[in-house]
């Protein structure tokens, strides 16, 4: 049955949303950009579930406020730190991205102080796990278009975090990525459109090794070799160790296409 989410007009009208599972407290949490109440503040939400009905809990403010301007929030559970990530956009600091750590106790939300990620714009954004090496990939796209991944590492008793060993994942464009961890390899896995290939916007892939602070990729490979992507997903398919890759044709009929992707190293085998 469909609950509604916002249901007190004092509440912020919901953008830009992220949703997340709580596996510590078997709980949801979505986590996201509030355009009214709270000056347009990063919110969030604690939901249970019970049978068919999910039931939301009070509005609770995850940025700080005052010379802020957050937007665009990125949520994932540290599911080795049992924390809340919120990564985000700060238009107030020409637009660099910053890492928000809370900790959660029965439906209060904690929230440490944000730590800046990126040196450099943020946009087009998304982070990763590596519970193995216990790290956090964020990717983006900087101000010159270049794709960059940066690895964060997390302080629970603090709820504070650090990044270190920026690296480039693709030279040019890289536009939506999603990512995944493949655990049977120990990888880290992003799919994302790439703008300047050959044709254009073309479905790219590329698989990650990291170790300590750093982290190396393979060649970028294409899912759909001669065809335009618009959006794209990535999951792990548990049962035959391989990553699922779905996305949305960028030309006409706008097909939505699937295939499997096995690794070796860093090189994947499509399935067709």
């Amino acid at each position: 049955t469909t609950t509604p989410f916002i249901t007190a007009a004092a509440e912020s009208a919901t953008e830009a949303n992220a949703l997340v599972y709580d596996s510590q407290n078997d709980k949801y949490i979505s986590v996201y950009h509030g355009t009214g109440t709270g000056a347009n503040e990063i919110h969030a939400k604690i939901g249970s579930v019970s049978g068919g009905t999910i039931t939301w809990g009070s509005q609770q403010q995850i940025t700080p406020g005052g010379s802020e301007n957050p937007s665009y929030p990125d949520a994932l559970w540290d599911t080795v730190n049992n924390r809340l990530l919120t990564l985000y956009q700060d238009a107030a600091d020409s637009s660099r991205g910053y890492m928000i750590v809370s900790s959660i106790s029965g439906g209060t939300i904690t929230s440490g102080t944000p730590v800046q990620v990126t040196s450099d714009t943020i946009s087009r954004f998304c982070m990763v796990q590596d519970p193995v090496e216990d790290k956090i990939i964020v990717f983006y796209q900087n101000a010159s278009n270049v794709g960059k991944a940066i690895i964060g590492e997390i302080t629970a008793a603090s709820n504070t975090s650090s990044w270190t060993g920026e690296a480039t994942y693709c030279p040019n464009r890289a536009y939506q990525p999603v990512a995944a961890f493949y655990p049977g390899q120990n990888k880290v896995v992003v799919s994302f459109m790439h703008r300047d290939s050959s044709p254009q916007e073309m479905g790219a892939i590329l698989a990650g090794t990291v170790s300590g602070n750093s982290i190396t990729f393979g060649t970028i490979q294409y899912t759909d070799p001669g065809s335009y992507q618009a959006t794209s997903s990535l999951s792990y398919d548990s049962v035959n160790d391989q990553m699922l890759v779905a996305w949305q044709s960028g030309s006409s009929p706008y097909n939505s296409k699937m295939r499997t992707a096995a690794l070796s190293g860093t090189t994947f085998t499509f399935g067709s």
